[in-house]
């Protein structure tokens, strides 16, 4: 498959844009095949750039499907994908024109449903295949006024979800990260649960895409799914490790926006919770959403929202019977993580204490990631299953507390699952 783009009415230096010598053709080797990117018109204030996909297996319509292109866009151009769409000071957004050939199938609505409310102009054109009779394709192009890294976001975020390819299985970076143009499509909801439902360990992803209540209340898979949100599965896996040991208070350190008090403020034997965190915006975030329930009769002094730092004693937190760091502890300077650690199994000393953190192994399936980037780019560390384990053991030796470690998601075999969990008791 071939794509190429152009900025047609504007002298913008595309081989500099997308991170790529003019003068020269790149190559990118990608599970599925290769791809190469060139450059056939440069100079003259104008220049068109090309990603030739080609894929290792032959034959009639093999390598023709759309997320191998949008893998292998995200490969190419995925830096120039995750720019803003529009900064501050910019000149008017120029004209792009994307051509994507050839395509298999038969041009279909979908096509217009995705793009048209992004405002591309789309023209579809019927190729002839007299080798292969059985087998249609078309030529498509489409043309806007849009930031160049928007649109280049917006063909391998869409591309994957048009196909709906029940074998894709790759989450690419940056899948409307940073872009408001996939929160204000119609088909928002839809677009982010079909990603999501394809790839369970990539919360991250996106978090970084709707807003806090989606995550909290929207797209919920039905019951017994193969592919149960790793959201889903995090929080319910903590709350029935404190169900199963009896815990009556609670205090989640790091709480966020209150995605997981909102979970225990539902359960009516825990008699009291406290939410520490030390961005006053979240916690106000976090009071907008439990305020409903104080309006339906809940007791006032159930729930304790407190502003403070980890690496700090605070005697306001202590006293519950649990404490929990849900994705908490990989946000912590690894230097610093001793301090926070005897803070909470040295001097509070909860009966439980549960922990959950990425797991690094499980990294080697997100193609975007290089082999020493994390997940979240405000992620200190990430550990491996064994380096959690010897953290654990640490945390027995110091302080006499057991553990139990759990996975969390989907099991890949060598891999461990998306998170991984433990639960400290004394």
């Amino acid at each position: 498959m071939l794509l190429t783009i152009a900025c047609p009415d504007t002298a913008i230096d595309l081989p500099h844009r997308l991170g790529h010598s003019g003068d020269e053709v790149t190559r990118v080797r990608l599970e599925s095949g290769d791809a190469h990117v060139f450059f056939p018109e440069l100079g003259d204030g104008r220049s068109r750039a090309a990603l030739l996909y080609r894929p290792r297996e032959q034959g009639p319509g093999s390598g023709s499907r759309l997320h191998h292109l949008a893998s292998a866009v995200a490969h190419a151009f995925g830096p120039a994908a995750s720019m803003p769409a529009v900064q501050a000071g910019s000149e008017p957004l120029p004209v792009v024109k994307i051509e994507l050939t050839p395509i298999p199938g038969v041009f279909g609505s979908r096509w217009i449903e995705m793009f048209g409310p992004l405002g591309w102009e789309i023209e579809p054109a019927v190729l002839s295949s007299p080798e292969t009779d059985d087998i249609q394709f078309f030529s498509l192009t489409l043309t806007g006024r849009v930031a160049l890294g928007a649109a280049l976001n917006q063909v391998y975020t869409l591309l994957p979800f048009i196909e709906d390819d029940p074998d894709y299985v790759t989450v690419e970076e940056g899948v409307g990260r940073g872009q408001d143009w996939l929160t204000g499509h119609p088909s928002c909801r839809n677009i982010v649960r079909w990603h999501f439902n394809h790839h369970p360990s990539a919360q991250e992803i996106r978090d970084g895409i709707l807003p806090p209540s989606g995550a909290r209340e929207g797209d919920r898979e039905a019951e017994g799914g193969r592919n149960t949100r790793l959201y889903e599965a995090r929080m319910t896996a903590v709350l029935e490790a404190l169900a199963r040991r009896d815990v009556k208070t609670v205090t989640d350190l790091g709480c966020g926006e209150g995605e997981l008090l909102v979970r225990l403020m539902k359960e009516p034997w825990l008699e009291r919770l406290v939410g520490v965190d030390a961005s006053i915006e979240s916690l106000e975030v976090a009071r907008a959403r439990l305020e409903p329930y104080f309006a339906n009769g809940q007791p006032a002094d159930r729930l304790v929202l407190l502003q403070g730092g980890l690496t700090y004693r605070d005697d306001r937190w202590t006293g519950s019977d649990a404490v929990t760091l849900i994705e908490v502890i990989e946000h912590i300077e690894p230097e610093r993580v001793g301090t926070v650690a005897h803070l909470v199994f040295g001097e509070a000393r909860p009966r439980i204490v549960v922990v959950t953190t990425p797991n690094r192994e499980f990294n080697a399936l997100f193609n975007f990631l290089r082999p020493d980037e994390m997940r979240n780019p405000d992620h200190r560390f990430e550990w491996t299953r064994a380096e959690f384990r010897s953290w654990a053991e640490g945390i027995e030796a110091l302080y006499g507390y057991g553990f139990d470690l759990q996975d969390i998601g989907r099991l890949r075999e060598g891999l461990g699952a998306a998170t991984q969990m433990a639960v400290f008791s004394r």
